[in-house]
């Protein structure tokens, strides 16, 4: 089976097309024609390939023949995830042979960072600020968005600990990037644990939740938490607020099957295809 995009730019909408129907031995995922990545584009990529390798299925990689597809990939430092991931040799040849040199772009990128704990996050957390406002942002805005995004990290570790789908393969990503001269930054943050609805339904007062879709709605009401015994529950509604007020940007989900969108009202864009985890995109205009 081969797997495409299907498209010249990986993002929310092409990103699907890779995610298989079954994950199975034999698939090949064509990267070929990509000329442009976003960064949910990314960190979605690296959803599937985690979970092609923690299910330890064999699959090939057809690279992008773009060199500055393959140049972008290895300024974010894709290559050192694929490196941990043990498929770097093996299946991206030509992003680990990439030599760079100084990129204007780079002051635009907050590069895939691998979270393993939530002290990773922590420990970048001042620094990101920085970054946040070196591409235009204010001082406050820059640590709301920082505040945004850290609970978004946190729910990784809150709802996964000590049940990762691939206990290899725990924790998280984050990426961001600044687009041209347009003060739009679009984050994207990658949940390798077991997704939104199971996290739900494991709680009694929650088993009735029968779809993706449902429990991704539910989790943006006030106070639902699967902590019954401790006080939370309030993460994805705080970023919610913040994201279509503050920012006067968009959110989107995509957990299980179902992706949601904050743009005009909370909507299912589409009902795709069995993902691990949680992927959250944060769309920021300052």
């Amino acid at each position: 089976m081969i797997l495409s995009p299907q498209s010249q730019t990986l993002d929310t909408t092409s990103l699907e097309n890779l995610i298989p129907q079954v994950f199975e031995n034999g698939i090949t995922f064509d990267l070929g024609d990509l000329t442009f990545v976003t960064p949910w584009g990314v960190v979605g990529l690296c959803a599937v390939l985690t979970e092609m390798k923690g299910r330890g299925l064999a699959f090939e990689v057809v690279e992008p023949r773009n060199s500055d597809v393959l140049c972008y990939l290895k300024r974010v430092r894709f290559d050192e995830f694929a490196k941990e991931l043990g498929i770097l040799d093996s299946h991206f040849k030509l992003v680990a042979g990439v030599s760079l040199q100084e990129h204007p772009a780079m002051d635009r990128l907050i590069e895939l960072t691998r979270l393993n704990t939530r002290p990773d996050f922590q420990a970048r957390e001042g620094q990101l600020a920085d970054i946040l406002q070196r591409i235009g942002m204010g001082e406050d805005q820059a640590y709301l968005a920082v505040a945004v995004i850290a609970e978004v990290v946190d729910n990784i570790f809150v709802h996964n600990f000590g049940r990762w789908p691939f206990v290899h393969i725990p924790g998280g990503l984050v990426m961001a990037q600044k687009f041209g001269k347009v003060n739009t930054i679009k984050i994207a943050v990658g949940d390798l644990g077991v997704g939104i609805r199971k996290t739900l339904t494991d709680i009694e007062k929650y088993k009735s939740i029968t779809s993706d879709e449902e429990a991704i709605r539910k989790a943006l009401e006030p106070d639902v938490t699967s902590r019954p015994q401790q006080r939370g529950g309030n993460g994805l509604p705080f970023i919610l607020k913040e994201i279509q007020g503050d920012f006067r940007g968009q959110l989107d989900i995509r957990s299980g099957d179902c992706h949601i969108q904050s743009s005009g009202g909370i909507k299912c864009r589409f009902k795709g295809k069995q993902l691990i985890g949680t992927m959250i995109g944060l769309t920021i205009n300052y």
